[in-house]
């Protein structure tokens, strides 16, 4: 071989390493993403499991509370009604609240962060329509009061975020399921 040929090959090797190597980068981010968000999922699971096995012996709430209210309750009652063998410090679910601004109707802008948004008396807490209920898990109490309100809830890294709801979507009104 010609010295020309050698080092034409040498460089044509090291390329097919370097786009190997990148290759093999590139499979390596990706397969760490998807471990971080099946991690993630996992969490969320466990925090639904928590949810449901968190039972609530008498639910009643009305007005004038608000979600506020409401989600300071939901906090109190995962940390009492929580298996006792659990220890204290261990036991609760945390919770985010994201209050729609004053005036506005939407869900959250692209650009917003939805931890940013002090709450203050600006902001708008809808009030809880009248409801009780017995024996019921904390997870279908959280969902009762985030349909009624138009707010949604997303478990993620083991805390419940509860936030506005789409623009197109009607809370459901309690009167309206007795008909």
């Amino acid at each position: 071989m010609t010295r020309k040929r050698k080092w034409l090959s040498f460089f044509l090797l090291q390329f097919i390493v370097f786009a190997c190597c990148i290759g093999c980068t590139q499979k390596r981010v990706v397969c760490h993403e998807a471990q971080l968000m099946h991690e993630d999922e996992e969490i969320a699971l466990v925090v639904k499991q928590r949810l449901r096995r968190i039972i609530i012996p008498e639910f009643e709430i009305g007005p004038p509370k608000t979600l506020v209210d409401a989600i300071y309750y939901f906090s109190e009652a995962s940390r009492n009604h929580e298996d006792p063998k659990i220890p204290i410090e261990e036991r609760g679910v945390s919770f985010v609240l994201k209050l729609r601004a004053s005036g506005e109707k939407g869900h959250l802008a692209d650009n917003e962060d939805p931890f940013t948004a002090p709450i203050s008396p600006q902001n708008n807490a809808p009030v809880i329509p009248k409801m009780s209920a017995r024996f019921i898990s904390l997870y279908d109490a959280i969902s009762l009061v985030c349909d009624t309100t138009g707010y949604t809830f997303d478990l993620r890294n083991g805390f419940v975020l509860i936030a506005p709801g789409e623009d197109d979507v009607e809370p459901v009104r309690p009167d309206e399921n007795s008909r």
